[in-house]
Order: C-alpha cells, then sequence, then structure tokens
C-alpha cells in the first residue's frame, strides 16, 4: 500500500543522538588564511559526549562519584602564601574537573589587568572546551595548533559567528586568551575522556531511557488507524486532508489524552475507509538484558571497582565487604583519581608558576577518605 500522507497526533517525540564522527583537518572555514578544524562536523563530538552524560543514568552517576572523588575538598597551594581561590573561583575548579572527566580536557579564558606599565594575570574564568574549534597553523605535515575559535553553538555557526581567539602564551597579546588543557591520547587536536571505549553503550542507555519513558506513556493509549483509501480523500489538497484529519481526531478521541489516532490517507487501496486498533508492545526481557549489558559495559569502560559500584555479591560478612572496600577504593584513586588529578594540577601549576615560581598544588580530599587513599609506596631511607 503507498502511503501519501500521515497524521499522527500524540506527544510522542523522535530523540537523535549523535554518532561520534572523525576529525577532518580540512578547515570549517577560512578567514584570512586561518584555519579552524572542529571536533566532528560542527563540534559534534563534544555533544556525543554531553548527550551520554545526561541521558545514561549509569554514566552520568560514575562521572559524578568521580568528580566528587576528584575535587573533594578543593585545591590548595603548599608551596606559598597565593591562594588559589583568588584566581580561581571553587565554582570553575569543580567544572574544570567535571570536563577532565567527561570530556578528557578543559579549557580556561586568562584575565589580565588593565595596566599597561605593570601588566599582571588577574584570574582564570572556566569556559566550556566544547564552545572551541582549533585553528591550525599551515603546515601540510603535522599542523599544529596556534589558536581557537568560540562559537556559542556551531551548529548554528551563522547565528552565532565564531570568533577568534588566541593561544595563551603566558604573555599579554590583548583580546581573548584561551588555555586548553588535556589528557595525552592519539587524538591530536582534541581531547578524548578514559571512557570512550564504552561511549557506544552510554548512547544505547539513553535509547533504553527513552524507550521506556515512551512505552510507559502510551500503553494505557487505545491507538487507532483511520485510512482513507484512494478516491476522493485520496486525491485532496494538503489542506483538505490536514482539516479532516483533525475533524476525525476530534470524533474519535473527544479530547481524551487515552486515545491515539493516526489518520492516513492511501492512493492505492480499496476504496473502502478502514479502522485498525494497534495494541501498544509490551517491555520485553530483552530490554532487561539490553539495559543490564549498557551498564556492565559502562562500569567495565570507566575502570570501577564493581564493589564500590554496586556492593559486593559475596555474602560474606559485613567486615569482609568493609576490607573489599577499602582496597578498592586505594585501587580506584590509584587508577582513575589520580590520574585525572594529574592533568588539572600539572595544567593549573604551569599557569600559576608564572605568578608564584614556589607554586606547589595538590587536592585535598575528604577527611574520611585519605586514609583510604594511600598507595602503598617504598618506604623512604632515613638519611643520618
Amino acid at each position: 500500500m503507498g502511503i501519501e500522507n500521515i497524521y499522527s497526533f500524540s506527544g510522542e517525540e523522535v530523540v537523535k543522538m549523535s554518532a561520534w564522527q572523525p576529525i577532518d583537518i580540512n578547515p570549517l572555514q577560512t578567514q584570512n588564511g586561518v584555519n579552524a578544524v572542529c571536533n566532528g562536523l560542527n563540534n559534534s563530538n563534544y555533544k556525543t559526549l554531553r548527550n551520554a552524560y545526561d541521558d545514561s543514568p549509569t554514566n552520568q552517576s560514575i562521572i559524578s562519584s568521580f568528580v566528587n572523588f576528584m575535587y573533594a575538598d578543593g585545591i590548595v597551594n603548599t608551596g606559598s602564601d597565593l591562594v588559589i581561590a583568588d584566581y580561581i573561583s571553587p565554582d570553575d575548579q569543580e567544572l574544570l574537573c567535571l570536563d577532565t572527566k567527561m570530556m578528557g580536557g578543559f579549557a580556561l579564558q586568562a584575565i589580565w589587568n588593565d595596566s599597561e606599565k605593570d601588566r599582571k594575570l588577574l584570574k582564570f574564568e572556566y569556559v566550556p572546551i566544547e564552545n572551541f574549534a582549533v585553528e591550525l597553523d599551515n603546515r601540510l605535515v603535522h599542523p599544529k595548533v596556534v589558536g581557537y575559535w568560540y562559537s556559542w553553538d556551531w551548529s548554528k555557526s551563522g547565528t552565532y559567528a565564531p570568533v577568534p581567539c588566541k593561544k595563551f602564551n603566558g604573555t599579554f597579546q590583548g583580546g581573548v586568551e584561551i588555555i586548553i588543557i588535556q589528557r595525552i591520547t592519539k587524538n591530536k587536536f582534541f581531547p578524548l575522556p578514559d571512557y570512550f571505549s564504552c561511549i557506544n553503550y552510554c548512547i544505547a542507555e539513553g535509547f533504553l531511557g527513552q524507550n521506556t519513558k515512551t512505552h510507559f506513556q502510551f500503553e494505557n493509549k487505545i491507538t487507532t488507524v483511520i485510512n482513507f483509501n484512494g478516491g476522493k480523500q485520496g486525491s485532496a489538497s494538503e489542506e483538505v486532508k490536514k482539516t479532516k484529519a483533525e475533524q476525525v481526531k476530534k470524533y474519535y478521541t473527544g479530547g481524551s489524552p487515552k486515545h491515539h489516532v493516526v489518520v492516513s490517507f492511501n492512493s492505492d487501496a480499496l476504496d473502502a475507509t478502514t479502522i485498525d486498533q494497534v495494541e501498544t508492545p509490551n517491555l520485553n526481557q530483552q530490554n532487561v538484558f539490553f539495559a543490564e549489558e549498557c551498564e556492565r559495559k559502562i562500569i567495565v569502560g570507566h575502570s570501577v571497582p564493581k564493589i564500590l559500584y554496586s556492593g559486593s555479591s559475596d555474602a560474606s560478612g559485613f567486615s569482609s565487604n568493609a576490607d573489599e572496600r577499602i582496597i578498592a577504593t586505594k585501587d580506584l584513586y590509584r587508577r582513575n583519581i589520580n590520574p585525572l588529578r594529574k592533568v588539572v594540577l600539572d595544567g593549573l601549576t604551569g599557569l600559576f608558576r608564572l605568578i608564584d615560581p614556589a607554586v606547589k598544588l595538590e587536592f585535598v580530599d575528604f577527611e574520611e577518605f585519605r586514609e583510604a587513599k594511600q598507595i602503598t609506596e617504598p618506604a623512604k631511607e632515613t638519611e643520618l
């Protein structure tokens, strides 16, 4: 049966999630010979990571927990009197920790004072890394990042025109100066998070959640399909068809939200109008399997000790479980938290030593986790 027009009356929405895209170093735009390269089409790879955080409960739970462990009681300077919070607010410190875990890196804007005679760095402000594309030099082999382009929304760059930004180099340049710090990966121009291997499962879990929502939204609805086949209705104008569909919908539903009506105009079926009832399918065991499989793969992708996420499956008693958790927490810091902290501390230390060479930065752990954090190290010999 050839279907020309379908009018569906419901609140159902189609949710689209971007797939990960390869990076094309051909410039998105050229302005005065400057190349701007995005992280996927319209910087969509960042959007994929953001969607994976927003839509996947397991992924968001793990990332939020990691950032909580990572930031803990904040960043302090133990090497001098310089106060870190005077230059980066606590909120911005936590946000850059979130981006380091979620995106694989973070971005800051350097703010200078207005004195031309005594130019100094005033502060560093957090900016979302997903708003930046990179500017490359003109080398054909191994081009280098020499600047950045900023847009509020790269998918609407006609509305939010990209703005050129300078790459911070430690000296005052004027204009907007940007610092981007990222994990070391094989991805040359853009960061990759440490859980990248499970990103497809994060996306799939988001789809499962949307599918579950749609199911319960319509499970108690009576769905009626009304087919106007051939004849005058099939050849009517679009305006007439739409008016007819609205009339039919009002007649059959009576305004009830529990009755879902689809009106179809078809050109190559029998002339008789047909009315069909469609049953809403039930969620099946396959959905349960996929949900559990997504959760397992996301946990593995983040390298989370299972006991810390879901508790011990071994009914060996409270004492044993507590011991396992202490060991698992130490492993969590060694394998996950400390490497992420190193990205942040190495990046910030380089910036703050431009202000005070004696700066020594470190994270302050929650008091209750300080003991669990300690990783066994070789004993240091006492100097005589």
